[in-house]
């Protein structure tokens, strides 16, 4: 894993790289943590709001540790671990935001976390596989009207990526 500038961003890179994976061996192998030992339920959606309002704001630096660690506690919430992947991919964390991505696409899987999965794989030069994702956004998205924008990001993904092999 490269080095970040910002020894803060670095710092959590480095966690959420370690961390991630421990998690995603501990699901496959059926473990599952409680979630009521955590926090409550009030207390779980102010934190996501939170989460939300620090991501609308830009301030991702401050989200991608909040939301980690909703994602991390409680993994078969997809929005968790979509808005951690937004978090850590906005900080160009894209190594740590792609497991938070098939995380998510574990518990649902929708044509705009295809698509941030592709972006991904595309910042990690992994081209071919980020065409597929962009291809399966671009399909489950077909006769959706509401995901038309994320079907004319997927066709410039793309082309922009093909231009480039």
């Amino acid at each position: 894993m490269k080095h970040h500038p910002d020894p803060m961003i670095d710092a959590l890179a480095r966690s959420a790289a370690t961390s991630l994976p421990q998690l995603h061996r501990a699901l496959e192998a059926g473990f599952v943590p409680q979630e009521s030992c955590v926090l409550s339920d009030v207390q779980q959606d102010a934190l996501f709001q939170i989460v939300q309002q620090l991501n609308d704001e830009g301030r991702f630096l401050q989200a991608a540790p909040l939301a980690l660690q909703l994602a991390v506690h409680h993994p078969k919430d997809s929005r968790y671990a979509f808005t951690a992947g937004l978090a850590f991919q906005r900080l160009a964390i894209f190594n740590v935001a792609a497991m938070l991505y098939c995380l998510s696409l574990q518990q649902q899987r929708t044509p705009t976390t295809l698509y941030r999965l592709g972006e991904c794989l595309a910042g990690l030069g992994q081209a071919e596989t980020a065409l597929r994702f962009f291809d399966s956004a671009f399909d489950l998205a077909r006769g959706e009207e509401h995901y038309r924008q994320l079907q004319d990001h997927a066709t410039q993904a793309i082309e922009r990526l093909r231009s480039t092999m």
